[in-house]
């Protein structure tokens, strides 16, 4: 098979002849894409393999331009993390799919998507009549230390405190 070397100056013309055979569509999403978005892909080839050879240096389609980056950086990174010993980029991107369609597991939630709960910020005022008062409500108790946020046990001393202070119960 003899292959077709286009020069770069009829690239353009090239892509618009290949585009309107593509149906003005994405070759990897089969979405519409305008004629400024769209771009050549080729499997690149290192200087020492030969064109042709296991596609490479073929033109493959026209395609989105961020679809071709993100191409880019898949293959790059399959590339760095040697995942061609484990299977090939495509078997493993069809895999991925499959799986991110039909995942294993799907009644778990994981513990970083859990809602933190939001701990009320000790005010100074609260933590100064606590101290203020801690002889009367503890005679024989060290002072406890401020934690960063308010606690059960905070909480249960601030309303002692406010009831020594005669101050109405705080709003939650």
């Amino acid at each position: 098979m003899k292959l077709i070397q286009i020069q770069n100056k009829d690239l353009r013309a090239w892509r618009r002849q290949q585009w309107i055979k593509q149906k003005r569509k994405c070759a990897v999403t089969g979405l519409p894409l305008s004629f400024k978005d769209s771009v050549v892909d080729h499997c690149h080839k290192t200087k020492v393999e030969i064109a042709g050879v296991n596609g490479k240096g073929l033109i493959r389609g026209v395609i989105h331009k961020n679809i071709n980056q993100l191409e880019g950086k898949i293959s790059n990174v399959y590339r760095r993390y040697g995942l061609k010993n484990i299977a090939s980029l495509p078997e493993i991107l069809r895999g991925l799919a499959n799986y991110l369609e039909n995942p294993l597991v799907n009644d778990c939630l994981h513990p970083s998507c859990i809602p933190k709960i939001k701990r009320k910020k000790l005010s100074k005022s609260d933590t100064r009549r606590v101290y203020k008062y801690w002889k009367q409500m503890y005679p024989k108790k060290k002072l406890p230390l401020i934690p960063k946020s308010e606690t059960k046990q905070w909480a249960k001393w601030i309303e002692q405190s406010r009831k020594l202070a005669g101050l109405k119960r705080r709003k939650e």
